[in-house]
This record gives C-alpha cells, structure tokens and sequence, in this order.
C-alpha cells in the first residue's frame, strides 16, 4: 500500500515528538483493520521512580502525500493513570480511537472515544 505507515517510522515519529522524562517507551502503532495509513500510539514518559504519564498519538498519512501528520490525542499529566488503547476503527465517515484507563494511579477507572472525520484528515 502506497500510504501505508509503517510500525518502526510510526514509533520513530513518537520517540522525536512525544515527552521524554528519561526512562520511557513507545508502544507499537494500533491500525484499523481496514487500512494502515493511520494509527494510534502510545508513549509512556518516565523518569524512573516517582513521575510518569502517558500521551496517545494519532498519526495519519494524507491521502496521496509523503508526509505524516500527527496529533496529541490526550495525556494523563495530571492524573498520571496509564492510558490504553483498546482499538483504532473505522466507520464510514470517521477513524474512531477508543482508549480507557483502569485508573492505576487516581482510582478512577474511565473509557472514552476520540472521533475524526476521514475527510478532514485528508484519508479520502
């Protein structure tokens, strides 16, 4: 597939452009099962002992363009809860990522999907 993105330039992107605490890593990209020119990743920042948090990415190649983009989807600064992603799909209009958090760290155990329209992202 021409657009395609790949697992080592999606993480590559991730480790340039996500936090560094010193003692982190970035997980493998998820893709919709439909197609592999967009992603979500996760990079886990710590810094070893007492802080650390996560921050879901988006990465998308734009339909007929060599570039990728990307945007922060969410992070937990604050709460400091270990993020998943639970799975990236598609539906007729939109790239839908569904992430949630057992709440290791607040308690508070949470799910939430994040919405964004293919066509705005240029994926049509």
């Amino acid at each position: 597939m021409k657009n395609e993105i790949q697992e080592p330039t999606a993480k590559s992107l991730v480790d340039m452009i996500g936090p560094s605490l010193g003692c982190d890593f970035t997980y493998e990209p998820v893709y919709p099962k439909s197609r592999r020119d967009v992603c979500a990743v996760r990079r886990l920042a710590e810094n070893g002992s007492t802080y650390g948090y996560d921050t879901i990415y988006l990465i998308w190649r734009p339909k007929d363009k060599d570039e990728l983009k990307f945007e922060a989807l969410l992070n937990s600064k604050c709460s400091k809860d270990y993020i998943h992603i639970d799975e990236v799909v598609e539906d007729e209009r939109n790239i839908l990522i569904k992430v949630y958090s057992g709440g290791s760290y607040s308690g508070s155990s949470w799910n939430e999907t994040y919405r964004r329209d293919k066509r705005e992202l240029s994926l049509e």
